[in-house]
């Protein structure tokens, strides 16, 4: 949601973040590799304060850029739809064999509502 709204998001590359936020074009990265066990050690919490002063240079010191970086952000958030995810799952079921998935659902929208049901 931070990066639809255009705000730049700062986070540990792990997982699904460092797939979804790239440094320096939608967002920033902390230094270090980070786990839930290890985010109030000493290293975590200095990764953190280096990429919060990386952010705040890059306020004051380079508007253009980040406006640039937000712009980005926004435009990958806009990929983060339900109807995609959909679609990404349709493939995957698609690509294990399974055949139609979307079609043997008798509502072929993807919605909050529905999200928890399953055809």
């Amino acid at each position: 949601e931070a990066m639809r709204m255009g705000t730049l998001p700062i986070v540990a590359p792990t997982g699904g973040l460092k797939d979804t936020v790239e440094d320096g074009v939608n967002g920033l990265w902390t230094e270090a590799e980070m786990t839930v066990e290890a985010e109030l050690d000493d290293e975590s919490s200095e990764a953190i304060a280096k990429a919060l002063k990386r952010a705040a240079e890059l306020h004051t010191g380079a508007p253009e850029k980040e406006d640039r970086m937000k712009r980005a952000a926004m435009a990958a958030a806009a990929e983060f739809t339900w109807s995609n995810a959909a679609l990404q799952y349709e493939a995957l079921f698609e690509e294990l064999g399974v055949k139609d998935v979307i079609a043997a659902c008798p509502d072929k929208s993807v919605t909050l509502e529905t999200d928890k049901q399953v055809c």
